[in-house]
């Protein structure tokens, strides 16, 4: 009897760390393509400003 309980604690424990590894992972690629997506952001923002303060200098000398 006691072999059973700690093979089943065993195989609990397995899928428990299988589950936090899955979760873990998806969590990471979460951060990941948020980091993306806003040094994106960042680029995109910087790029416009950019072009805003272009167009401003061009339009009033």
């Amino acid at each position: 009897m006691g072999a059973d309980i700690s093979s089943t604690k065993g195989a609990f424990v397995a899928i428990l760390v299988k589950q936090v590894d899955a979760a873990l992972l998806t969590l990471r690629q979460a951060v990941s393509k948020f980091r993306t997506e806003d040094r994106l952001l960042c680029r995109t923002h910087t790029l416009l400003l950019g072009h805003h303060l272009t167009s401003q200098s061009q339009t009033h000398p």
